[in-house]
């Protein structure tokens, strides 16, 4: 019987279940992901918006099979370049919500 052994290229390209968009952001925000990760806010009112929506980079990181580029999506997902501290996430998450599905105005853009 003859052993066959994958090489690491091939163990990279394996693809792994997709992430859904809740574990994908529980996931981006652990410090190991990047180095300038946002996790908590300046004050108390304020909570963590997306510039990019959490939703969108989500399905980029699952329709990539590039191990690099995935480590690129999933460090920018919580990062200082994506992450504002807002008062209005609300408002904000409704605005993701309309750039997910095409519903979006110059407003939210």
């Amino acid at each position: 019987r003859r052993e066959q052994h994958l090489s690491q290229q091939q163990l990279n390209n394996m693809s792994a279940p997709p992430l859904d968009p809740k574990r994908f952001r529980q996931q981006s925000q652990t410090k190991s992901r990047a180095p300038n990760v946002k996790k908590t806010p300046t004050w108390d009112d304020q909570e963590s918006a997306h510039k990019i929506p959490n939703a969108t980079m989500c399905d980029a990181f699952n329709n990539t099979s590039a191990k690099n580029r995935q480590n690129d999506i999933m460090a920018h997902a919580h990062s200082a370049s994506n992450i504002i501290y807002s008062t209005n996430n609300p408002g904000h998450s409704e605005s993701e919500k309309r750039l997910a599905n095409g519903t979006h105005t110059q407003r939210d853009v």
